[in-house]
Order: structure tokens, then sequence, then C-alpha cells
């Protein structure tokens, strides 16, 4: 008991004890948000009562998130990690948030501005997946989830993940008085109007603290292209490959036999397996700053190790319930759903392979192999393009799932061989430039989602 009690003091003291704090405050919001948004999906489910309904809101918030995806260009990660690594030097973070901050509302009155027109131009496949007459409802949401992430980004490269959390808290709370009478009244419409003003909510709560540093100078052009050429730039071929491979076949799906059908069921199935991310998604997220800026001191390896492990540990806590109790919980939707609990068990399945590989890339991020990280992506994503198609004509959404678990598996592989390098040859001190580089270079996968 003696020993026990000894360890358990040495945890709580050492560096697991305070990327364990982080991640917990940050974790309380994070949690707060995916909880208003799963209830959301089970009401507009609930109310509308209809799979092709259903499909027709999943679709939506896919194509948001896939358009999201190219006009966010990686600055909320680039944010996160730039601002961490001029925390030695407040007046020039200052100016970092600044300027990433405005980089992000351009990008939000760009994609206001542009998407209608867009609209007109996408495949008949993502034209299904983004009906015409919902269309300003999706700019409206795409612009604030991209204002939403930004701020989402500057604050954890503030360190100010209780603020995170209550901005997560409060907005999840007060949103239900607009959610449930708007889905009630407006149905799919109207659940896209409610993700719309939670996130709208949100990002007002995560601005109103940092407001007082928004007044003041910009990082000078050289430094904002620097920002974006070489720092951003890995993180969007990153997140680009990942996302592609990830959103993607899904909308393919839409083109199927009984594509909203099978869209709906995939959604549903999606929105549970985040149990099983969620914890590693905020312990990740929780670690970026602190390995960027441990890079090149001896404390690296034991942030990694304790991010690695720390990651794992809450995946597995929540995969083994929902494999138990995925009927009920894919029952959730309607008594249709349930009869698809097996979906909810590979998709699941495949997240713990994903969190795992997740927590590695950070590893190599973290020591500036981000180029390789996207590569790999890249060749992963276009095995998956490539399969798709025929993969849902002979099995829809199921024979999606399955071909995302065994083609992850060989990435898991290559991503434990690197890792194992880097931490045989990375040098246990490294000059005090490169490590700044490293921590400027350092990104998170988009891999989980918020």
């Amino acid at each position: 008991m003696t020993r026990l009690l000894v360890r358990a003091r040495r945890l709580l003291s050492s560096h697991a004890s305070a990327l364990l704090k982080d991640a917990i405050l940050a974790g309380l919001g994070t949690a707060a948000t995916r909880a208003f948004l799963f209830a959301l999906g089970v009401l507009v489910s609930r109310t509308v009562r209809d799979l092709q309904d259903f499909g027709v809101f999943s679709s939506v918030l896919l194509t948001v998130q896939l358009i999201a995806m190219f006009t966010g260009l990686g600055l909320a990660q680039t944010a996160s990690q730039a601002i961490a690594a001029a925390g030695a030097d407040r007046a020039r973070q200052d100016r970092t948030v600044r300027s990433t901050l405005l980089l992000v509302l351009l990008a939000s009155v760009v994609v206001a501005v542009a998407l209608p027109a867009l609209a007109g131009l996408l495949p008949d496949g993502m034209t299904r997946a983004l009906p015409s007459d919902l269309v300003p409802a999706a700019t409206a949401l795409l612009a604030v989830q991209l204002a939403a992430s930004g701020l989402e980004g500057v604050l954890r490269g503030l360190h100010r993940f209780r603020t995170l959390c209550v901005a997560g808290i409060a907005a999840s709370v007060a949103s239900v008085a607009f959610a449930v009478p708007l889905v009630r009244v407006l149905g799919v419409r109207g659940g896209i109007l409610a993700a719309t003003g939670f996130l709208a909510l949100q990002s007002v709560l995560m601005l109103a603290p940092i407001a007082s540093q928004l007044r003041g100078g910009l990082l000078p052009l050289r430094d904002v292209a620097h920002l974006l050429g070489v720092t951003a730039a890995p993180t969007f071929v990153n997140g680009l490959a990942w996302n592609l491979g990830m959103l993607l076949p899904p909308l393919m799906l839409a083109r199927s036999a009984q594509g909203l059908r099978e869209l709906a069921l995939w959604n549903a199935a999606g929105q549970v397996r985040t149990l099983v991310s969620f914890a590693a998604v905020v312990v990740a997220n929780a670690a970026i700053p602190r390995l960027a800026a441990a890079y090149g001191k001896p404390v690296w390896r034991r942030e990694v190790r304790t991010s690695v492990a720390t990651a794992m540990g809450a995946a597995l806590a929540t995969y083994l319930p929902v494999l138990v109790l995925a009927r009920p919980l894919m029952g959730l939707y309607g008594a249709e759903y349930a009869q698809h609990a097996t979906l909810l068990a590979v998709v699941a399945s495949f997240v713990l392979l994903q969190v795992l590989g997740s927590a590695l890339f950070v590893v190599l991020l973290s020591a500036r192999r981000t180029w390789q990280t996207a590569l790999l992506n890249a060749l992963w994503a276009a095995v998956v393009l490539a399969l798709a198609p025929r993969v849902i004509a002979s099995g829809g959404a199921h024979a999606l799932a399955l071909a995302y678990l065994w083609t992850y598996g060989p990435v898991l592989v290559v991503l434990s061989l690197l890792v194992v390098r880097v931490l045989r040859t990375v040098p246990r001190a490294v000059s005090h430039d490169a490590a700044a580089r490293a921590g400027q270079a350092l990104e998170w996968q988009p891999q989980l989602g918020r």
C-alpha cells in the first residue's frame, strides 16, 4: 500500500499530472460540445423519423466539413503551434494571436461569399449531398465552424484550457433553449441552424476573454508568409490527405442504391464512435503545446510516452463499453438503426486504431517528420478512394467500415516503425533554434474532429 501511495504521489507531481490537468479542463468543454451535437443528431432523427431526411442532414454536415478542410488552410493547428512557440516573447505572441485571428476571419468571410457560387460547381454526388435550398444554412454553418476552430486553436496555444471548458459547457447548456424549437418547427434546416447558433455562441464565449489582446500591431508580412508557406503548408497537406480519405467515401454513399439511407446509418455510427475518440482527442490537444515546448529537452521522451499511453488508455476505457452497448446506442436514433449495431462495432474498432495512429503522428510531427506523415496519409487516402466505389457498391456503409479498418492496419505498422526510428536517432538534446523550429512545425492531425 505504501508503495502504491508513493507511486501515486510521483504521478501527481509528474508531467502526466500536468497533462491530465490540461486534458481534463479541455475535456469537460469538449464533452459538453459533443454531448450537444450528439443530442442534436438524435433530436433531428427522432423528429423527422425518416432515414432519407436524416441522410440529408448528415450529408450537409459532411459536406461542410469537407469544404472547411480546403478553406481552413490548417490555420487552427498552425495558430496553436505558432502561439505556443512564441510563448517566451509576450509581444510577439500577442502579434501572432492577432495575425492568426485575422486570417481566420478572412477565411470565414471568403467562404460566406464564395460557397453559394461554389455549390453550383459541385459534382452530381455532392449536389445531392448539399441540396440547393439548404445552401444558405450550410454557408452560415461553415463560416462559424471556421471561426470556432480558429479560436480554439488560439486558446490551446495560449494554454487557456479553462476558457475552452467554460465556453463549451455554457454554449451547450444555453443552446438547448433554441435548438429544440428550431428542430421541432424546421426539421433538418432547424438542426443545421441550431448547430450554427451553438458554434456562434461558443465563438463569442471563446473570444471575450482574449479581447484585450486584439488591440495592437500584427506580424510583419514576411512572418505571415512564413507562417502560411512553411508552417501551415505541411499542416494543410496532411489534413487534406486525411480528410479526403475520411469524408469523400461517406459522401459517395449518397450515390449508391439506397444512398441517403446508408449515409444516415454511417452518420449515426460516426456520432456514437466519437465516444471512443473523445478522450484521446482531448489528451492530444492538451499535449500539442507541451510537446512543442519540450522538443530538444531531456523531458521530450517522457512527454512522448505520457501522451501516447494516456491517449490509448482513454480510448480503451470507452471502446469496450461501446462494443457492449452498441445495439442500444444505435437504437437511440430509432428502431431501424439498432439493427445495424455491427456497423458501430467495426467503426469503433477502426477509431481505436486511429487513436493510436494519431498519437504516433504527434510524436513524428514533434520531431519535424512532417512531410513523412503527409506522404503516408496521401498514400492511405489514395488507396481508400480507389477502393471506395467498388466497396460501397458491394455492401454500402458496412463494407466501407470494414475497408477503413483493414486499410489502416498497414499504416499503423509503418507509423510504429517510424516512431521507433525517431526515438533511436533523435538526440536527447538539440539546439534552441532547432527546438523552436520543431515547435512551429508540430501540428495535430484533424483526424478525430472536434
